[in-house]
């Protein structure tokens, strides 16, 4: 908060006790008025030019509706982070599955989870 006077457009929204993270996240779109808006968890550590790089993006694709990021670990590995609908599927054989923890290389959850196959540094991903 010390920084907010540096930035005198910037509105601070601030729960009183912990609404958890819909809550918060529904409450901040309301209330944003610019032309872009980044919901964040309070402890992310965002790298430098992580914003300018998905501004860029954003800029040269203006049918775009949004742009994420790689979300990593604290030790730089990569974040289970993309994820198809929910279903049964998801729940049988998804990151989070019991069946991923035994079988971590069995085609039906790699079929589930989207990254594990895909270099997000190309075509234009971030």
């Amino acid at each position: 908060m010390r920084m907010l006077h540096r930035f005198p457009r910037v509105h601070l929204l601030c729960n009183e006790v912990n609404r958890h993270y819909t809550f918060s996240n529904n409450w901040a779109i309301d209330e944003a008025r610019g032309q872009y808006l980044c919901l964040l968890n309070n402890d992310t550590v965002v790298l430098p030019e992580a914003f300018d790089r998905m501004l860029a993006f954003l800029r040269e694709n203006p049918d775009a509706g949004a742009v994420g990021c790689r979300l990593l670990n604290e030790d730089g590995s990569k974040q289970w982070s993309i994820k198809p609908l929910p279903d049964l599927g998801a729940a049988l054989f998804g990151g989070r599955s019991i069946l991923i923890r035994l079988f971590p290389n069995n085609p039906f959850s790699r079929r589930r989870i989207l990254h594990l196959d895909r270099d997000m540094t190309e075509h234009g991903q971030l």
